[in-house]
């Protein structure tokens, strides 16, 4: 196997879709190993918010001088995004010597008649176990893949346990109440395993409390054990402070945009609190140092300024709602063009309805990718809401077009999936991690 062969197998194994549960990931790291056991590690769960808060621990973490493991899901550019030591991406090496290894046991698998193939995301989740073992990581910072009860990545014991926000998404698997979500993602709760929160929603919270009552597990709750002072807000990044019962952190400085990644930002401090109980060092600098080099690409991030181009995987309604909130702050009353691409398996209506009351214009597109949704489908949604409408089915055209048509102070924003953001960068020649 080549590198351009192993990429090729670990993406056609998205033929097996997104089965979830816990049979066929535990059997083949116990093949692997089990690189899993034994591993100190934060599994962030949560429907918005995840990434981002997986993404400051991180950099803070390795500021405090500790070797960290970084998993998450989707990538932009490269399948090497997904997996991390040290804010380094895996090898291209790596990546060839560990799906040969991979697709040998999952073919195994299959010949025993007792388990079907292994689907991609459990793949990539045995890699980076196997990864972080062989490259003896101090701790490993594990975002799940959706949900949490039978997530691949939910084999781990972690050393505290997150779940950022819940909001209603992938509701065909996670189920249509809010209640019926929360549950799924506290299936990461184990027993006498701290537990960090962002949930606001006390209805919700108040099921939280009661699985880590039932667990032994304590909560921290960021709206009940933590105070965020915004100090100033630019298109450079916030300064901010967060207010503990028996700490305070002044002047910190993060790069990420948004007042929910404030939010984001207290969880991570919480969750640090409870790394910190567990015997982990972790100064004050390092907290400072580790928010400020903070980087999550395509997350309200400015990528250009003439004219200003912003990019965010906001694929929900809950998201977009804070996107646009977001946007509206920054630039006020100049007009938004956003670009729209949106899985078809998505929330369009509500998405709409948070975009398109606030848009100047809407140009709809199609990533190239199985599950995204026809433009027509979009277009009727965003017509009930303005006039000025467009399909242009290639992502780059529409990124062209949006340019094109963008007034000398107009905003564009691409957004409403992660694989129309990444086709929209690799257009404009962005990076990735």
């Amino acid at each position: 196997m080549d590198y351009d062969e192993a990429i090729e197998y670990l993406f056609n194994l998205k033929i097996y879709g997104m089965s979830l549960g816990l049979e066929r990931i535990e059997f083949l790291l116990k093949t692997l190993g089990d690189p899993q056991k034994n591993m100190k590690a934060v599994h962030v769960a949560g429907t918005n918010g995840k990434g981002s808060v997986c993404a400051m621990l991180s950099s803070i973490l390795v500021s405090a001088g500790y070797k960290v493991g970084l998993f998450t899901s989707p990538h932009l550019l490269s399948f090497e995004e997904r997996i991390l030591v040290d804010q380094n991406k895996i090898s291209k090496d790596k990546v060839i010597q560990l799906a040969e290894r991979i697709k040998s046991i999952s073919e195994s698998m299959v010949k025993s008649g007792k388990f079907d193939h292994p689907t991609f995301f459990e793949t990539a989740c045995a890699m980076a176990f196997e990864h972080f073992k062989e490259e003896k990581v101090d701790i490993a910072i594990l975002e799940v893949g959706l949900g949490g009860r039978l997530d691949a990545t939910n084999v781990v014991y972690p050393t505290a346990s997150v779940i950022t926000t819940i909001a209603l998404d992938h509701t065909h698997v996670l189920g249509k109440t809010f209640k019926e979500v929360a549950r799924e993602k506290a299936g990461i709760i184990k027993n006498n395993v701290p537990v960090v929160t962002g949930i606001e929603d006390d209805d919700i919270l108040n099921i939280i409390k009661k699985i880590c009552e039932e667990k032994k597990a304590q909560i921290y709750s960021h709206k009940e054990q933590g105070n965020i002072i915004s100090n100033e807000s630019s298109l450079d990044g916030q300064i901010f402070e967060i207010e503990l019962k028996d700490r305070r952190y002044k002047d910190l400085k993060i790069p990420l945009l948004g007042e929910y990644q404030l939010k984001n930002a207290l969880v991570c401090v919480l969750t640090l609190e409870v790394l910190k109980k567990k015997g982990m060092d972790i100064p004050e600098e390092s907290v400072k140092r580790g928010f400020e080099t903070t980087r999550w690409p395509a997350r309200m991030e400015i990528v250009q300024k003439e004219p200003t181009i912003v990019l965010d995987c906001a694929h929900n309604p809950a998201g977009m709602r804070a996107l646009v909130s977001t946007l509206t702050d920054l630039f006020s009353k100049r007009p938004l063009t956003f670009v729209i691409g949106i899985m078809r398996d998505k929330d369009i209506p509500g998405i709409i309805k948070e975009v398109a009351p606030k848009a100047h214009c809407i140009i709809v597109t199609k990533p190239k990718f199985e599950r995204a949704a026809l433009p027509e489908r979009i277009e009727s949604e965003a017509k009930k809401y303005l006039s000025d409408v467009v399909v242009i089915e290639n992502v780059a055209e529409a990124v062209s077009q949006a340019i094109k048509k963008a007034e000398k102070n107009g905003i564009i924003c691409i957004s409403g999936s992660i694989f129309n953001v990444s086709e929209a960068m690799a257009t404009l020649n962005i990076e990735g991690h």
